[in-house]
Formats: C-alpha cells, structure tokens, sequence
C-alpha cells in the first residue's frame, strides 16, 4: 500500500470529533504553541528543581530535537502530500514541506523529557502511559490532516528520540566535566 493510500484511507476516517482533535493538535503543537509550551516546561524544571541549569537544560533537550528537524525540513525540502487526492481533505498548509513532521518530533522530545524527568518516581509508569498516548496521537493527527506522509512521522520518531539522547549524553558529559572540574575529587 502505498503512503498515499494510507493517507486517503485515513481520511476516510472522518468525523467531527477527530476533525476538531486534530485541528486543536495542529494549534497547540505548531511552532508558536510549541514555543509557548517549552518555554513553559523549561521555567516549570528550573522552579522545581531551584536550578538554573535544570531549566537550561529542559529547553537544550526539548530544543534541540525541533532545530535539527527544521534544519532537516530546509535541506531535504520534501513537499507535501497532495490534498487534492484526499477524498475530504479538512486541512492544507501551503508551501511548506513535509519531512520531518515537527509536531511528531516536538511531542516525542517533550515525552521524552519528562518521563526522564520523573523516571524514579512513582508516578513514571502513568507519565510514560500518558506521553505515548499524546506522541501516538499527535502522530496520527498529521497523517488524518493528510499534511506528511506517514514515512515522514515515522522517521520523526526516530530523529527526535535519537537527537534528544544524543543531546542528553553530551548534556550530562558536559555537566560531569563541569563538576569534575569545579569540584575536584567528586
């Protein structure tokens, strides 16, 4: 089957109460909510924890995913699906390009923070539960929006939680030499 049958297939799924959860995804996870949303998380770390740095480090972990996905969107420049194959289509977002989804890889990094954040508490395996479920569905949402391929949200998964663990090993490098450094003998 090819990706623009899964596309139209989905499509065919529509009804009102996926059109208005996919149009309130689309809002709330395109890059000003997206902004507004990892600038919230990076305050709320650096409050809880009292750190700075937990908040540096929130938003070097939610960020850097979204920049490379970006860079990735300008120099692949993979257009869209056509909507015109859409039987329905409810949704068109011209001229911009299509791979990576930058909903996809903003949702998972965030996830990913903080089921990291909060790994040794009792409330991980609800956390976890919880980020799965929103990372699914925004997921899904793009290809009910027929907006990417569903090859571009799958490799968005994999691009976020791969440069989301490479920022985090090179984070806590970086803050262990830093220690090391600051405090000899630790």
């Amino acid at each position: 089957m090819a990706e623009e049958d899964v596309l139209v297939w989905i499509n065919g799924l529509r009804n009102p109460v996926l059109d208005g959860l996919a149009l309130f995804l689309q809002v709330v996870f395109a890059p000003p909510g997206a902004v507004i949303i990892a600038v919230s998380v990076s305050v709320a770390a650096g409050l809880l924890k009292s750190s700075v740095a937990a908040g540096i480090k929130a938003a070097v972990l939610i960020g850097t995913p979204c920049l490379v996905a970006w860079l990735l969107k300008v120099l692949i420049a993979r257009p869209r699906p056509d909507t015109a194959l859409l039987p329905d289509p409810l949704f068109h977002i011209g001229g911009a390009t299509s791979f990576p989804s930058g909903h996809t890889v903003f949702v998972m990094a965030l996830g990913l923070f903080v089921v990291m954040e909060v790994a040794h508490r009792r409330i991980a395996r609800v956390v976890c539960v919880l980020a799965i479920v929103l990372t699914v569905i925004v997921a899904l949402s793009r290809l009910y929006l027929g907006v990417h391929y569903p090859s571009d949200v799958l490799a968005s998964l994999v691009l976020a939680a791969a440069v989301f663990f490479l920022a985090r090993a090179i984070w806590n490098l970086i803050g262990f030499t830093w220690r090391s450094r600051s405090h000899p003998g630790v």
